[in-house]
Order: structure tokens, then C-alpha cells, then sequence
């Protein structure tokens, strides 16, 4: 077998052993979509999928305020983590959003302080 560049298949979604197909743009943006666990959160009750996004909502406020705070302290990777942890929470809730503008009005900005 001859090994694949790492940048051609992180671009392409398996189909099954035949071909893959390529990615939309969704999913290259938020790549929450490609795992199958995102697509049973969606299944769940609304109440559920409400409760999850407040919950991940909850953690990417606060990832923020933690990335800032390394970061004031001088310590990057610890920023850089808390970073991560803040935009992958905010995918998570992108997914479960239910057309409300609420989230807009919860959700700090890079440097903690509310919107």
C-alpha cells in the first residue's frame, strides 16, 4: 500500500471501501458534523438537545475566560487548550442551536467580556 498525504484524506468523508466522497462546505467548517455521535444528539428530545446546549454554551464562556487568563499569565499552551476547548464547545452548540438569537447575547468575546 502506498501512504496517502495526511491533507487528502482529512478531505475526504469514507463512503465505504469503494470511494469516498468529498466534504461540504459544513463540514470542512465545522468538523462536529463528521462524527456519527452528532447526528444521534439530533435524534433526542428537544428539551435534551436544549440542556446540552446550554450546557456547551456554559463551558465555551468559560473556556474563553480561561484562554484569557493564560494567556495574561504567559502561559500559551494552556491558552492555546482552553482555546480549542471554547471553539469545539461552540460547534457542539452551533449543531443543537434551535433558531433562537439568545446565544448571541450569552456568549463572550475573545477577551471575556459579554456581548
Amino acid at each position: 500500500m502506498t501512504p496517502t498525504a495526511p491533507s487528502e484524506t482529512a478531505s475526504k468523508v469514507a463512503l465505504g471501501p469503494e470511494r469516498p466522497r468529498p466534504l461540504t462546505h459544513a463540514e470542512r467548517a465545522n468538523p462536529i458534523l463528521q462524527l456519527p455521535a452528532m447526528h444521534r444528539l439530533r435524534t433526542l428530545d428537544p428539551d435534551v438537545q436544549a440542556c446540552l446546549r446550554d450546557l456547551s454554551l456554559d463551558l465555551q464562556c468559560d473556556a474563553r475566560v480561561r484562554a484569557k487568563a493564560s494567556w495574561d499569565a504567559h502561559k500559551p499552551p494552556m491558552a492555546a487548550y482552553w482555546a480549542a476547548v471554547g471553539v469545539y464547545s461552540g460547534h457542539i452548540a452551533r449543531l443543537l442551536r434551535r433558531n433562537t438569537q439568545s446565544d448571541r447575547q450569552r456568549q463572550p468575546d475573545l477577551f471575556g467580556k459579554a456581548a
